[in-house]
């Protein structure tokens, strides 16, 4: 992921749209967060997908590694967590958003 672009991230779960009545996304580093909800996810199967912006990835830095993890509140009232997923972001010269 580098600084100030508008990446998708994608994730794959054993769960359909019909079957999750909340979910978290959460991107975090030095202590700030960038939280998603259900409404900012777009569902294909069981793919979620949600697009950053440049804002959004104009905030990261390039150390420490960048932590996103995905939480759900499946229909039955169940609450799962994912693993938590390690990343870098890359520098970008310009954080100028276009």
């Amino acid at each position: 992921m580098y600084q100030a672009t508008n990446p998708t991230l994608l994730f794959t779960t054993p769960y359909t749209q019909d079957q999750v009545e909340k979910l978290r996304i959460t991107l975090t580093q030095n202590n700030e967060a960038i939280n998603f909800s259900e409404s900012d996810v777009t569902w294909d199967g069981n793919t979620v997908s949600i697009e950053l912006t440049q804002e959004q990835t104009a905030r990261l830095r390039t150390r420490p590694t960048l932590a996103i993890q995905m939480r759900v509140k499946l229909s039955s009232g169940k609450v799962l967590s994912s693993q938590i997923i390690y990343t870098t972001v890359s520098e970008t010269f310009n954080l100028e958003v276009l």
